[in-house]
């Protein structure tokens, strides 16, 4: 049962997750779907559910690379292609665990939103 604040609320999840009650397997094109309240989040007013759909992957292909690398604290990160979707994720993410991060981007407009994450430089290239 999804709480009361939630009710009314636009969420967005994965619903392919493997949880560990029971997993299932539910359509993607369904009007409507059960899933386990753990697995949804609020969808920020700023995307549409679209945009929002691509979140759960692009969030868990940078938290597992970050995880996978091993770097210690005070280390730095380079991230090419920076302001991609799962470029510009590691931005927000390295202060998590303490990390400088280098962002690169050939995209000399979103400089300034490669600042505004939280990149500690940034690479006009």
């Amino acid at each position: 049962m999804i709480p009361f604040y939630l009710l009314h609320s636009e969420l967005y999840g994965n619903i392919n997750e493997k949880t560990l009650d029971r997993p299932k397997q539910f359509s993607s094109f369904a009007k409507y779907t059960t899933i386990e309240e753990k697995l949804l989040s609020l969808k920020p007013k700023n995307l549409d559910f679209v945009q929002a759909d691509g979140l759960p992957l692009t969030i868990e292909t940078t938290y597992d690379g970050l995880e996978r690398t091993g770097f210690s604290v005070g280390e730095s990160i380079l991230v090419l292609g920076g302001v991609g979707g799962v470029g510009s994720l590691p931005a927000c993410k390295t202060s998590f665990w303490c990390l400088k991060s280098h962002a690169a981007t050939s995209s000399t407009g979103k400089l300034e939103l490669m600042k505004s994450l939280g990149t500690d430089l940034v690479i006009d290239y």
